[in-house]
Formats: structure tokens, sequence, C-alpha cells
């Protein structure tokens, strides 16, 4: 095992799968710049620079891919993802059922979605909510390094678009690493922490939050909490989700996407119409409200989901 941040898992498992697969290109904004994630020089030329122009890079990507190729095309912030929304919810997860499966689409969309810091209401977006109502799409967040290394040969062995949503926050999160390779198949969840009396339901940066929370309840409170990564939204582990919630009766999820039909929402849907008789009490969400981001630090804190209110979520259940 080796202890490593995220970003330098994305990094070394990138590069290993572009020496094992000539099919694999990155497609990127910014003429004249290097490929990112960190490619060695001697794979530069399998990164195409774009013009600043995410429909057309978006095209670029899900042309190459009907073509045979299996292109990562990196957005950068998610925001910066809707100017080729026609692409990523209208035309590349179309595809396969269009053509009557004739014509699969392997490519990789990249963003880093969710709250940063006094980024302003343009640059703040938590799109998996909205990209979750595309049929086609497969939507994978992994939160730990562990867990990218793991996913990302699933998601360039898919002749399905996927997208890699991962977090601005966790790129230097440090993860105990196993030195073998390995494939964590899409569609698994995780439970990151044991616990009997409720469960926390998580993804991205929302498990750290979920774990620094469970900690927080066992050491001060004696309330013994489950951590679930859901890991991947489509598709999903209902499984293992389900088997928590029977065994603590309790949930709270935590959430980065706005109240009102996020992530929290869809996976409460299915907890309450599929398994209603397990809960001991109402399901909690922790998410931020209906509002704008703001740019202001304090005000941007004060509607960001943290460790202290899924601590409070939990108590106000128990």
């Amino acid at each position: 095992m080796t202890k490593m941040t995220y970003s330098a898992a994305v990094a070394q498992t990138l590069e290993r799968l572009m020496r094992e697969d000539d099919k694999i290109i990155i497609v990127y904004p910014g003429i004249g710049s290097p490929p990112p994630f960190g490619v060695p020089k001697d794979l530069h030329h399998r990164g195409f620079a774009m013009p600043i122009a995410e429909l057309g890079y978006g095209g670029v990507g899900t042309g190459a891919a009907v073509a045979g190729m299996k292109p990562l095309v990196n957005f950068g912030i998610g925001s910066w993802m809707f100017q080729a929304w026609a692409h990523v919810v209208n035309e590349a997860p179309q595809y396969y059922y269009t053509t009557g499966g004739e014509i699969e689409v392997p490519i990789v969309f990249h963003i880093a979605s969710g709250i940063r810091s006094a980024n302003g209401s343009q640059h703040s977006h938590n799109v998996q909510g909205m990209l979750w109502n595309t049929p086609g799409l497969q939507i994978t967040m992994p939160a730990t390094a562990a867990d990218v290394k793991g996913m990302l040969p699933s998601m360039f062995a898919s002749p399905n678009p996927t997208f890699f949503i991962s977090h601005s926050f966790t790129d230097n999160i440090e993860w105990e690493v196993p030195d073998e390779d390995y494939i964590i198949p899409l569609g698994k969840a995780d439970v990151k922490r044991e616990g009997k009396d409720a469960t926390i339901i998580a993804s991205s940066i929302m498990v750290h939050r979920a774990l620094e929370a469970a900690e927080t309840l066992q050491n001060e409170h004696k309330v013994d909490v489950e951590v679930v990564d859901i890991r991947s939204l489509v598709p999903l582990d209902k499984e293992t989700i389900f088997k928590s919630v029977a065994k603590t009766g309790r949930v709270v999820i935590g959430d980065e996407g706005h109240r009102s039909n996020n992530v929290a929402s869809g996976i409460s849907s299915f907890i309450v119409e599929e398994i209603f008789d397990s809960l001991k009490a109402p399901i909690k969400i922790v998410s931020p409200p209906d509002v704008c981001i703001p740019y202001s630090p304090p005000m941007e804190a004060f509607i960001r989901p943290t460790a202290d209110k899924l601590v409070a979520s939990v108590l106000s259940i128990i």
C-alpha cells in the first residue's frame, strides 16, 4: 500500500492506461498548453489542445469516439460544460439507442464539479443531478485515490459515454492505495465505515465530510454511523444502499447539489419507494438551499453542506 493524493492517482493511472491502449487520447482547451493530468512529454502527441469553445471540443471528442477512439474530454470546471450541453446530453448518450446498438460511444467526460472557494455562482455548479436525468450517460464520482485508480480503467473500458466527476477539494486528499493494478466495476458502492445506529450516504467530497462527521458522532455522542460511498451514480448500487438502510433504519444523505431534485432527492425516493418499512425515522438531506452560490466566503460557508451539519442531522433522528 502507498499513500497517495487523488490527483497523483489520476495522473499515474491515466499514464498507465494510455501506454496500454493507443486509442486513448485527451481533448482539452488551451492551444499551446500541454495536456492536463501531468501526462508525460512522450505522450503529449496524444493530447489535442482546442480553442476555448466547449461545444467544439465536446463535438470533437464525441466524433472521435464514434470513429473508434477512446477520448478523455476535459472540460475543467463543471460549469463550463454547459456550453457543450448539446453534445453531452443530446448527442453522445443517444447514438447507441438511435442506431439500434450499432454505434458505441466510448468517451470519458471529465469535470471538477461542486462548490469551490469564492469562485462565484458561475463556477460552482454541482451538475450530477442534471446529468442523472439523461438516459444513456454513466456517471462516476470517485471520492478517494484508491477508488479513482480502480474506476478509471472501467470508465475507459465502457462502450458508453461516461462522466468522471471529481471535486477540486479532493485533489490533495491522501489515501492508502494498493500497489498492484486492479479494477473496480462501475455500479459498485463502498461502505467506507461500518456502523449500526444510522447511515450517511454520500459521494465525492461529501464522503470525506461524512467520515469526519462519523468520527465526531462516535467520540462525542457515542453514536455509531455507517458511511456509504455510492461512487457511481449511473449505474447505482441500490443493493448496498438498501442493505445499510435496513441495518440502521436511519438515513442522512449529504449532497452538494441544490436541494430541489438533487442526487440526494433521487436516492431518497428509491429508499422510500422500495424499502420504506426499514425506516425508523424520516430521511434527512444535507445540501445547499436553492440559491445561487455566493462569492462571499462567509455566505458560501453558510450554505455549504459540512460535517457539522451532517452531525446535527444524524442527532435529530436518533
